[in-house]
């Protein structure tokens, strides 16, 4: 069994999606297993994936209709099979160091459930505040693909928190549920503000 589940939501990033796996299969941390969901893309994203696969028996590809990104995480997390849950976005990269680093940090804090940091940014460092509808810096939010989490600090559905802003209304979900919450200190999450925010469309 895998020590971790690295879960990965897409729609049609064909172009962005061989960096972001190169940057997975790239990783010092080799326990891993990728389950990866299509979510409807129409741009050859799924016979790319497949390709992949076809070479990495640790990624596993599934496919749905388009449902939305809450949807595609949740068919990726009951696939899972690893103790902790990391994310990836298709549009972004993982240092070499990051599954280690993500991995040592939770060991050595055991009574931490959900754990998070700050990315390394390209592009702009501002994003749509979830509460106020105004701008907020990166380095203030949450950023999904940072994230390693426990199996008890999974939501009951991811498709039930609101689209925008997934990992900030997580978070507030762990919290309330009386769950503990760890802050890492690294940045090894290459997170690409350049373009189209949206993963997958609703």
């Amino acid at each position: 069994m895998p020590r971790i589940s690295v879960l990965m939501a897409t729609y049609n990033r064909r172009s962005t999606l061989p960096h972001a796996l190169a940057s997975l299969r790239a990783q010092e941390f080799t326990d891993w297993e990728c389950l990866l969901v299509d979510d409807g893309s129409t741009d050859g994203t799924l016979a790319y994936v497949e390709d992949v696969a076809s070479v990495d028996a640790r990624i596993q590809v599934f496919h749905q209709e388009n449902s939305g990104q809450g949807a595609a995480l949740d068919l990726a997390a009951r696939q899972s099979v690893g103790e902790f849950l990391c994310f990836l976005d298709s549009d972004d990269q993982y240092m070499p160091d990051h599954l280690t680093r993500q991995h040592t940090a939770m060991l050595g804090n055991p009574t931490v459930d959900f754990a998070y940091s700050n990315p390394l940014l390209t592009g702009s460092p501002y994003v749509r505040d979830v509460e106020t509808g105004g701008r907020i810096s990166v380095d203030d939010c949450i950023v999904l693909g940072t994230i390693i989490c426990r199996r008890q600090a999974l939501p009951a559905s991811f498709a039930l928190l609101p689209a925008y802003g997934i990992d900030y209304f997580w978070k507030e979900d762990v919290q309330r549920r009386g769950l503990h919450v760890g802050r890492m200190p690294h940045a090894t999450y290459l997170y690409n503000r350049t373009g189209d925010d949206e993963l997958t469309k609703q």
